[in-house]
């Protein structure tokens, strides 16, 4: 074959990848549109035929201790709770050196600190020891964030319409990394967030829409190649349509997660996909939360302050050892 046969065959081969792409593309849409205003539960769509056909190739497993992260935001009435116990600490300490200092640390009290500490030093107003000992007690994990139950998967009562999950249906979504839990609960600018730990108890399988195990990147399977472009791409779009526009990945994961195998059980304990807001990071949403069945565990969670619009992260609870190389003052930035 020469090379003008090869570019010929090139351009044919693409050609059907766009039409096969248009066409599911054409059908997701045409999904979403019958969903909201025609059928809500007996949709007349071959989109779950091209589900069944990616079973195979989007499996995976996510192993027995993994650990993910959920966040949630603090609002601002609430945050000063979170580092009361923290505070009350610290200020007991300063008033060893300074009687005055008060017990709300107003603005004042700042003024009297900085005055003690250009007179002494900033190494004065904390001993090695007394250092020691704060981090003793808010330096390990805990649930410096918010409680187990409330890093928890939310109570059904109180559950929103999410982009896997119907009103009322209870799953649990969880990030491959702290930044991409912040950022998928879009907190603002100098916010604080609570990011619970969550350890994989048992390994859990997945129907994979995040990465395309290449080794069935062959011509034989270019057809399921290009379905599970498609479906990735859309289950990580970002969602300007409201609630609305969730109902065709609602419908095709509550498919998913009916899918049985040759035994007869559920094959699938969840699903992940791309976050839509930040290109490296992956989401995970884990079907079954109930306590007796659930797979998973919530270890731990700490405070953390949102810097910028991409998400990056300063951690303020629990310490880090880190922290002991800034000058005692800036702690109570």
């Amino acid at each position: 074959m020469n090379n003008s046969d090869n570019l010929i065959w090139d351009l044919l081969i693409n050609k059907l990848i766009f039409e096969r792409e248009e066409q599911l593309k054409d059908r997701l849409k045409n999904l979403e549109q019958e969903l909201s205003s025609q059928n809500r539960f007996f949709p007349q769509s071959k989109i779950l035929e091209q589900i069944d056909g990616l079973v195979e190739i989007a499996e995976c497993n996510l192993p027995k201790g993994t650990i993910v992260y959920r966040a949630r935001t603090i609002d601002k009435y609430h945050e000063n709770a979170f580092f009361d116990r923290f505070f009350r600490e610290m200020i007991s300490k300063v008033k060893r050196k300074i009687p005055e200092f008060g017990e709300k640390m107003n603005s004042d009290d700042i003024i009297k600190l900085q005055a003690y500490t250009q007179r002494n030093g900033t190494e004065s107003v904390f001993s090695e020891e007394e250092w020691k000992e704060i981090f003793s007690k808010f330096g390990k994990k805990s649930f410096w964030g918010y409680n187990k139950k409330e890093s928890d998967a939310p109570p059904i009562n109180s559950v929103s319409v999410g982009r896997i999950n119907p009103k009322g249906i209870c799953y649990l979504y969880i990030s491959s990394d702290e930044r991409t839990a912040a950022l998928e609960v879009r907190p603002t600018i100098s916010q604080y967030v609570s990011i619970a730990e969550i350890e994989i108890r048992k390994s859990v399988r997945l129907f994979d829409l995040s990465k395309y195990d290449e080794k069935y990147d062959t011509q034989d399977n270019i057809d399921r190649m290009v379905d599970w472009k498609v479906f990735s791409d859309y289950f990580s779009q970002p969602n300007y349509s409201g609630e609305l526009a969730y109902l065709a990945t609602q419908y095709i994961s509550e498919y998913i997660k009916n899918i049985k195998d040759q035994s007869g059980n559920y094959k699938f304990d969840g699903i992940c996909f791309k976050s839509s807001l930040n290109p490296d990071g992956v989401n995970y949403v884990l079907f079954d939360t109930s306590p007796e069945r659930r797979k998973y565990k919530v270890s731990c969670s700490g405070v953390y302050q949102v810097l910028d619009l991409w998400g990056n992260l300063q951690k303020q609870l629990p310490l880090e050892e880190s922290m002991l190389e800034t000058s005692n003052i800036g702690i109570f930035h």
